[in-house]
């Protein structure tokens, strides 16, 4: 899960338009120079989502202030009772940034960076500064050949998070799949992550490509574990035609944490099949299977005698174990008109957990409304809902759920208003006291020159 305001202007930027191409890319109407009629992107390729389908934007800039009042914050502490704390608290945000991306003949950039300073009276956990950046760039290196890349990096305070893999630009990128978005506690969380393609096409319909990188997170709080992986791809797609594509993949994933004995190895492969409807629907589907490789460390009870000399009953062993789960992705976008969108996500896999809990198989859903309307006004809409379920060391799972809704509205040209409100629920299942309930509201002032008001949500 990831800061509220992180969303709020991550989202800003115009969402992609199916169909539209990215020089070499894989969606569109093929690409300068790649002499390809095109077809739908395809899941798990770098910047495969909001870059290849992204209408130009002027990069831009803008500025907020934002007051908030938050419920139900976390931070890695108990209280008198030995239960986490919780508190609440009001407070000021101030941020900066610039977003949009450009197309160039062989290339195209986007940009979404922001930075500021966050301040909670009372609540020393949840303020300080804060950045988030993400990169996403593409170049045609050759008649068949290109080059693709997605990077993020952002420190965050994590008060009343939410789901980071909404962002309309990086719906379909294997980035998001590494960033923290189901942690618990409102810590300050560093975090960075890369993956780089290399797309190959024999012709207007066969393309292979193979990709890898990197990511990790650091957590703040000596309880928390952080993590980092290293991660390979290939895969093979082939157009039916100039609305429909179809992809099988192998990948290998390999997570280790840093704060605790234990690592993690993921091998998976995957059926895909991409479908544009009209221009209007996107629908993507990726299924298969995984095997996981789990190290680590669990506690077992001694043998009366070892129990003896060492005065205790229990210890702990390292352990190895292998699982075979599902894996499954679907994303399925409606586009209305130039303006709105409307997109539905689900997603069945493993992650590196959450510091608490480490590597898990996660299911997870959610369901996103934009509307950047006319005469001004923005509307926004989210819902989520993730559950961790634990592979490795003692047994738990987690549920995270959040709503929100937004609306904005544009004062003058680069003057914006907008309120927003929240909600969000944490459980465990350990039979402990942790589960939380928690609410925000917001009000913002931004400042943006151009002529479309910012998706502030």
């Amino acid at each position: 899960m990831r800061v509220l305001l992180l969303i709020l202007l991550s989202a800003a930027a115009a969402y992609p338009q199916a169909g539209q191409a990215v020089p070499g890319g894989q969606g569109g109407q093929g690409g300068r120079g790649t002499g390809g009629f095109g077809g739908p992107a395809v899941l798990g390729r770098a910047a495969g989502g909001g870059l290849n389908r992204s209408p130009e934007v002027k990069l831009r800039f803008f500025a907020s202030l934002q007051t908030n009042y938050d419920t139900g914050l976390t931070s890695v502490a108990l209280d008198a009772d030995g239960r986490p704390v919780s508190q609440s608290g009001s407070g000021l945000q101030a941020t900066v940034g610039v977003m949009g991306n450009k197309s160039f003949r062989r290339s195209q950039v986007m940009l979404n960076f922001n930075t500021g300073y966050r301040y909670i009276r009372t609540i020393n956990i949840a303020s300080g500064a804060n950045f988030f950046g993400v990169l996403g760039a593409s170049h045609v290196l050759g008649r068949r050949l290109s080059l693709s890349s997605s990077n993020a990096l952002g420190s965050q305070v994590q008060s009343f998070s939410l789901a980071l893999a909404t962002i309309p630009a990086l719906d379909l990128d294997p980035v998001t799949n590494s960033l923290p978005i189901n942690d618990l506690i409102d810590s300050r969380i560093s975090f960075w992550s890369n993956n780089s393609t290399l797309n190959y096409q024999f012709g207007p319909r066969l393309s292979v490509s193979a990709s890898g990188g990197f990511n990790g997170n650091k957590r703040s709080g000596r309880a928390l574990v952080s993590s980092t992986g290293v991660s390979t791809r290939g895969d093979i797609a082939y157009r039916l035609g100039p609305n429909q594509t179809v992809s099988a993949d192998y990948s290998f994933t390999n997570f280790n944490f840093s704060d605790a004995y234990g690592n993690t190895a993921i091998h998976q492969a995957t059926l895909g099949y991409s479908l544009n409807v009209r221009r209007a629907w996107t629908i993507r589907l990726r299924g298969g299977g995984a095997m996981l490789q789990n190290e680590g460390l669990r506690q077992t009870r001694l043998d009366p005698f070892i129990a003896a000399i060492l005065g205790r009953p229990t210890g702990i062993e390292a352990f190895y174990r292998e699982n075979y789960l599902p894996s499954i992705q679907a994303t399925i976008t409606r586009t209305l008109g130039r303006r709105s969108y409307l997109t539905v996500d689900y997603q069945r896999g493993t992650t590196p957990g959450n510091g608490i809990i480490l590597t898990s198989r996660m299911s997870g859903y959610s369901g996103s409304y934009q509307y950047t309307g006319i005469r001004g006004w923005t509307l926004g809409a989210l819902a989520t809902n993730n559950r961790l379920d634990n592979l490795i060391g003692f047994q738990a799972s987690s549920t995270i759920q959040s709503v929100l809704g937004s609306v904005g509205y544009r004062v003058r040209r680069d003057l914006q208003i907008g309120g927003a409100a929240g909600y969000r629920a944490n459980s465990i299942s350990t039979g402990t006291a942790f589960n939380q309930r928690g609410m925000r509201l917001t009000f913002n002032i931004s400042y943006s020159p151009g002529d479309v008001p910012l998706a502030l949500w």
